[in-house]
């Protein structure tokens, strides 16, 4: 059911003489189900709340008054697919692949999710449920970061999968692949930033490394547990949406982490809206 809420009327109904009150008695609607209102609506309460069943359609609120006469209409329009409604299309999670030298040795996934409405590119990183199809090469916990478990067999690889919730209404996922090396050298963190949306922008570091203009992404070494200030500014045409959550405070321009582990952060632009 859709709870709907309506305010039509100029004034409080319940400030009105009593015997004038209005009342839902009934509704009419076409081209949805029919739905009474009968015993579910408090004439002397306002805004009133109307129960409609969970069809698309136009519906004419009827307010009648205490001799039964109607005292006024109004059109209450129900669109579940479009104009307000952002349904979840697709999960892209980033990277598509990674590869990780030693057991222990870390790197981070994000899920992004692309929506019909706005905005249009959401990070729901921490929302979907993440797996791995091997276990026994890496594991990853909730938050998006996998680690390697792995021994030192060469290029043993596994699946990241991201699920959406339940919430948004269908089983979508997305994946990526993780690989575990042959226990080469551990290099320096890796920062990986990849810019997603229908939006573009630049995003730079503090210490330098990162500067990410007209492509899609870049990547720098940063010593290990070193803070690292990422910076993002949209382009003319655009707004920037966030980073995705490892980097904070994520819904500011500027977010920062620390270096512990290899990182892959998506900051999102989006069109702004004429």
């Amino acid at each position: 059911m859709v709870l709907c809420v309506c305010q039509y009327a100029r004034r409080s109904v319940a400030a009105l003489p009593r015997r004038s009150r209005v009342s839902l008695s009934h509704i009419s609607i076409s081209d949805i189900r029919r739905a009474k209102s009968s015993g579910s609506v408090m004439a002397s309460v306002a805004p009133c709340k109307i129960l409609l069943s969970a069809h698309a359609g136009t519906t004419t609120i009827m307010a009648t008054g205490g001799n039964g006469s109607i005292t006024g209409t109004a059109t209450l329009t129900v669109n579940l697919t479009g104009g307000g409604s952002n349904n979840l299309t697709s999960l892209t999670v980033i990277p598509a692949s990674q590869i990780l030298q030693q057991p222990g040795e870390t790197a981070q996934y994000i899920a992004i999710g692309n929506f019909t409405g706005t905005p249009a590119t959401q990070d729901m990183t921490n929302q979907v449920t993440w797996s791995s199809s091997d276990v026994l090469v890496a594991i990853i916990n909730s938050a998006g970061l996998a680690t390697a478990v792995g021994n030192c067999s060469q290029n043993q690889e596994t699946t990241i999968t991201a699920l959406a919730p339940p919430s948004t209404g269908g089983a979508i996922t997305g994946t990526a692949t993780l690989t575990v090396g042959s226990c080469g050298s551990n290099n320096l963190p890796t920062l990986t930033v990849y810019k997603v949306g229908q939006g573009t922008g630049t995003v730079t570091s503090a210490p330098a490394g990162i500067n990410c203009g007209s492509g899609a992404g870049c990547t720098a070494n940063f010593v290990l547990n070193t803070p690292v200030s990422l910076t993002a500014v949209a382009d003319s045409g655009s707004v920037f949406a966030g980073w995705s959550a490892n980097c904070q405070p994520d819904q500011t321009s500027t977010c920062t982490l620390t270096m512990v582990n290899n990182e892959t952060v998506g900051p999102i632009f989006n069109l702004a809206q004429q």
